[in-house]
């Protein structure tokens, strides 16, 4: 039997558990936040510096000097760790920068609920807490149990005025906000997979 586009990617079937090394871990404006607990499990040097991107852009511009001054200290943690995968404010919004660095087979994991969106290039991409972000700061790898997958198949042509984010819409209006919490969505087109997420 064939594998799903997740079991391919993790190396592993539906439900296993599997500790993997993500080919990019982003933070935003939760940085410093981040750094804070890392600090606490021990640490002082991030294990993998390439691994990081970091974007600053929920707060950007920042609207007050406490806002300013937590910029100010992402930027001194992004030097001092030797990170280059750094956007500052004004560069964009985190998920769409993403799509600079994001590609097919990779694993991405970042501290925001929307990284999922990564699977749009054939990417494991999984949103995950601060502390396992400290925690991938610290050690370079965490676990995944392999989800499963629900696959979607398209078929004709989209009317004019449809477009891609209206079939969003209706597949959340079909499945639910949570109906697909930890499942893997593989979307496919005249028998071809197009894109992957994660959600949950």
């Amino acid at each position: 039997m064939g594998q799903t586009f997740v079991e391919k990617i993790l190396g592993a079937p539906a439900g296993a558990i599997v500790f993997r090394k993500p080919d990019i871990v982003l933070t935003h404006d939760n940085t410093s936040s981040i750094f804070s607990t890392f600090k606490k499990m021990g640490s002082e040097k991030i294990f993998d510096p390439d691994q990081c991107l970091v974007v600053l852009d929920h707060n950007a511009p920042p609207t007050d000097s406490k806002l300013a001054t937590q910029y100010q200290t992402i930027r001194q943690i992004v030097r001092s760790q030797g990170i280059k995968k750094f956007h500052d404010a004004g560069d964009g919004i985190c998920h769409q920068i993403m799509s600079y660095y994001a590609r097919p087979k990779m694993i991405i994991v970042g501290s925001d609920s929307h990284t999922c969106t990564a699977g749009a290039f054939n990417a494991f991409a999984a949103g995950i807490d601060r502390t396992e972000s400290a925690g991938l700061w610290k050690k370079g790898e965490t676990w995944f149990l392999v989800p499963e997958s629900i696959k979607i198949c398209f078929k004709g042509k989209l009317n004019e005025g449809v477009y891609a984010k209206d079939i969003s819409l209706y597949l959340i209006g079909k499945i639910g906000s949570d109906g697909a919490n930890y499942l893997s969505m593989e979307f496919m087109a005249k028998g071809w997979v197009v894109f992957l997420y994660l959600t949950g």
